[in-house]
């Protein structure tokens, strides 16, 4: 049984689809744990809340925090947490796919990192179809097409992943399994970060909120407070977003995420460090090590 944990704040009817696509489309059992980043309450929420307890073996966290990646932490906490070898996370605004050729996405993924030991995180790859005829998104239209050129792993794309859909090896991060402030770089250096092929890709459904989309968030107060929530976290925020909003706003988070990564970065240096010492020379590839043994 795998465990596959959602995040989400304030968006209960794109985490209803999330959840459903789930249910419909998973055949490889799972746990089900849903975390709440301090959303505000609304009927909607509370339908989904009740749909979730329908659920088998389903759970919701309720966060008293909008602190982004620490709330997947809550569900490694909760007392139903079964470790196991491999773990789901994702934000819950992505669409899973159908099964394909008798397999379900979560097959197909374990497939990929029982075949590949050097695979420490397999992100599945984003679809682009609802960004490509944005003129808006473009940049992020360009990125994300740079990055699936990247080399290969199998049918596996060597690229950065960052909250969306994930399945993770249990030993992937440095010093424990947990989620901290720059994660993307806090795993262990013998594994590598890839997505899946185009073959395999969910709908990113985030991205239908963005700038030029149809659901636009037009909000100025909803738009300052994402771009705010992200450069506390020194995470990424697409520039889009950030064009959305005053000159005085642009700046003040640029130098809060680039004031907050500083810091982090120093201690991902120092814990990395921290990591080679102990594991040196030994244990410093684990996989490599036991092949030969």
């Amino acid at each position: 049984m795998i465990q596959i944990v959602l995040l989400h704040h304030n968006q209960p009817d794109i985490l209803l689809m999330c959840i459903n696509s789930i249910v419909a489309n998973t055949r490889y059992p799972y746990r089900l744990f849903v975390v709440d980043n301090k959303s505000d309450s609304s009927a909607a929420l509370e339908y989904v809340k009740n749909q979730i307890a329908q659920l088998p073996d389903a759970h919701y966290i309720q966060n008293k925090h909008n602190n982004w990646i620490y709330g997947f932490n809550l569900a490694l906490e909760h007392n139903n947490w079964i470790d196991g070898q491999y773990y789901v996370f994702s934000d819950a605004d992505i669409i899973f796919p159908e099964p394909r050729d008798g397999d379900c996405w979560l097959t197909q993924m374990l497939t990929e990192m029982n075949q590949h030991r050097c695979i420490g995180k397999l992100g599945l790859n984003l679809s682009l179809d609802n960004i490509k005829d944005n003129k808006i998104l473009q940049e992020t239209f360009e990125l994300e097409k740079k990055l699936l050129s990247g080399s290969n792993i199998g049918s596996n794309i060597i690229a950065p992943v960052d909250t969306t859909a994930a399945i993770y090896r249990n030993d992937y991060f440095l010093f424990g399994f947990r989620f901290r402030i720059g994660h993307a770089r806090l795993f262990k250096p013998h594994y590598y970060t890839c997505r899946t092929s185009p073959e395999l890709s969910v709908i990113h459904k985030g991205w239908d909120f963005y700038p030029g989309s149809t659901n636009e968030i037009k909000d100025k107060f909803s738009l300052r407070s994402k771009a705010l929530a992200m450069s506390k976290m020194g995470a990424y925020v697409a520039p889009e977003i950030l064009n959305k909003l005053s000159v005085f706003d642009r700046l003040l988070y640029k130098s809060l995420r680039m004031s907050v990564r500083m810091v982090h970065s120093i201690k991902v240096i120092l814990m990395l460090f921290g990591y080679l010492i102990i594991s040196f020379p030994n244990k410093l590839n684990p996989i490599q090590n036991s092949d030969k043994s």
